[in-house]
C-alpha cells in the first residue's frame, strides 16, 4: 500500500492480500514477481498516483531475491477495468465489490440528499 495519511509518502506490506484490502484512497501494490501491479484507487491523491511508479521503482532496486530488476514490469491499473491477470491473483473476485468503489460515502450522500431536499423545498414555496 502507497499512502500519504500520515503526512508523508509510505509504501506499507499488506498480509493476505485481498480483494477487500484495496483501499480506495491509497495505491495498491500487488507483487507478481515479474510484474509489479499498481491499483489507483479512484480515491488516491494526486501524490500518491504520481509517486508511486518511483516508490515501486525503489522497491524493485532493493530486491535482494534474484530478480532481475530490469525484467521487472511495472503495469498501473485503473479500478473497475482490472485485467484478467490481475485478477487472477483474487481467486474470489467480486465484480459487486467493484460497484461499491465508486459510490458516494454515507455522509457525502446524506449531505446531496439534505440539499436536493432544501432546494426542493424552496422552489415549492416560492415557485422558482
Amino acid at each position: 500500500m502507497i499512502s500519504n495519511s500520515q503526512g508523508y509518502l509510505n509504501m506499507k506490506e499488506v498480509y493476505n492480500f485481498s480483494q477487500m484490502d484495496l483501499n480506495v484512497n491509497d495505491v495498491m501494490v500487488l507483487d507478481a514477481y515479474s510484474t509489479i501491479f499498481m491499483w489507483m484507487g479512484p480515491k488516491a491523491n494526486k501524490v500518491e498516483i504520481e509517486k508511486s511508479a518511483s516508490k515501486c521503482e525503489k522497491y524493485v532496486q532493493s530486491l535482494t531475491d534474484g530478480r532481475v530488476p530490469e525484467k521487472i514490469q511495472l503495469v498501473p491499473i485503473d479500478p473497475g477495468s482490472e485485467p484478467n491477470n490481475f485478477r487472477a491473483f483474487f481467486p474470489e473476485w467480486e465484480d459487486e465489490v467493484t460497484e461499491t468503489w465508486f459510490q458516494l460515502d454515507p455522509y457525502a450522500a446524506a449531505m446531496a440528499k439534505l440539499e436536493a431536499e432544501k432546494a426542493a423545498s424552496a422552489e415549492a414555496k416560492w415557485g422558482k
